[in-house]
């Protein structure tokens, strides 16, 4: 049949189709097969739309056949179109079922409407405003790509399980009651007889204090007056802290962290001593065995006083000041000699200490047959007077360089 718009030849298009049409004989046509009448009105029909239309339709009514004899004349076109018809186009499909009602004795089957789902819990029903809780949901319906809403806003992540159960990751949303809602895809929708409850996250405890520990102090010595800060290490120092050198406690204490404090050291004799510490809060006392040392004061003789360098000759100023570096020199050696006879002067006292001794407990030995009043003699007096007035002598010495 010739077509006003484009002459088809459809001879290979109803020998492709004749397969198919052969199966269709008393089924796709209760009055048999295809005769005549029935390829001259589709041709006709065919025959009004342009190549590319009528390319595409042939093709579709191919797969049509196709599926009415395989699969019977209530199968779902919808799907067999879409698995056997090469490059299908969803928006021929009407088209498609209507040629396959009229030609092919096609009756379209009854949609089947799934239930609507229903919400029977959700684990847990609260959770933090800040979102990200992990929430199930079970109940019945569920189909895959279900949606999810908290409050009419749709969570981002659902997790598919079965009909019977599903998973959302929370939204973030002020602390509140909300509805839960599941929509599957076909549009039907539950709502939750449960509310979800967003709260407040708790505000976690401060964490419990460092414990209070001594390490150093620095510097480790200092001059018996006090008076100077020194700089004590350690942990867990709070405002408020005391501090001791052995029984005398520091002054103008301030803690600068937890782990490092300021104090003023009191004045104490020469001598390592203990630094103890507690705070206001605490109930124990920490100590730093020989922590800090007390050293004895060094006399530094005065600079020679100007009055003004106003008028000063620079050569007698330099005279000055070169006789007083001269001075110093002197006393620091004098306090390396004075050290060294008293070295040398124990050494001495020493041997003859040693030696006195062993003379003495000679004549000890000598002199026990003959009673004890035979001890004194002129040599033993003499003896033992010359190491008590050496003694004495050496004690002396020491009290004048040291003390």
């Amino acid at each position: 049949m010739t077509s006003p718009k484009f002459v088809v030849d459809f001879a290979s298009f109803w020998s492709n189709l004749a397969v198919d049409i052969t199966l269709l004989t008393d089924v796709a046509r209760p009055h048999g097969d295809w005769n005549q009448a029935d390829k001259d009105a589709l041709t006709a029909e065919l025959g009004t739309l342009g190549f590319a239309e009528q390319s595409t339709l042939l093709r579709h009514l191919k797969g049509v056949a196709e599926a009415i004899a395989t699969a019977g004349v209530n199968c779902d076109l919808e799907v067999e179109l879409t698995a056997r018809t090469r490059n299908y186009k969803p928006e021929w499909l009407e088209k498609c079922e209507a040629y396959a009602v009229k030609y092919f004795g096609w009756t379209k089957p009854a949609k089947v409407i799934p239930p609507a789902p229903t919400i029977v819990s959700i684990i847990p029903e609260k959770g933090l405003e800040a979102g990200g809780n992990c929430v199930t949901i079970t109940g019945a319906g569920f189909l895959d790509k279900a949606k999810i809403f908290f409050d009419g806003n749709a969570v981002g992540r659902v997790d598919f399980v079965s009909a019977t159960e599903l998973k959302a990751w929370t939204l973030a949303h002020a602390p509140g009651d909300v509805d839960v809602v599941v929509t599957n895809p076909d549009s039907q929708s539950a709502t939750s007889p449960i509310k979800f409850t967003y709260i407040v996250a708790a505000a976690s405890p401060p964490p419990p204090p460092a414990v209070l520990t001594l390490t150093s102090v620095d510097p480790p010595e200092g001059d018996e007056a006090g008076g100077y800060e020194v700089v004590v290490n350690g942990t867990g120092f709070l405002p408020g802290i005391r501090v001791f050198f052995n029984t005398k406690e520091g002054t103008d204490v301030t803690v600068l962290s937890p782990t490092e404090l300021k104090v003023k050291v009191p004045p104490r004799k020469f001598g390592k001593v203990n630094v103890r510490a507690r705070n206001l809060t605490g109930a124990k006392w920490v100590e730093l065995p020989n922590g800090f040392e007390y050293v004895k004061a060094v006399v530094v003789p005065p600079i020679p006083p100007v009055a003004s360098l106003a008028g000063v000759d620079p050569i007698a100023y330099n005279d000055s000041m070169a006789k007083y570096n001269e001075s110093m020199a002197r006393y620091n050696r004098s306090l390396s000699e004075d050290a060294q006879r008293i070295i040398a002067a124990s050494v001495a006292a020493q041997t003859v200490v040693s030696t006195a001794l062993a003379t003495a407990n000679a004549a000890n030995q000598a002199q026990q047959a003959k009673g004890w009043w035979s001890w004194l003699t002129p040599f033993s007096v003499f003896i033992w007077g010359a190491i008590g007035i050496f003694l004495v002598m050496l004690g002396f010495m020491a009290k004048v360089v040291f003390f």
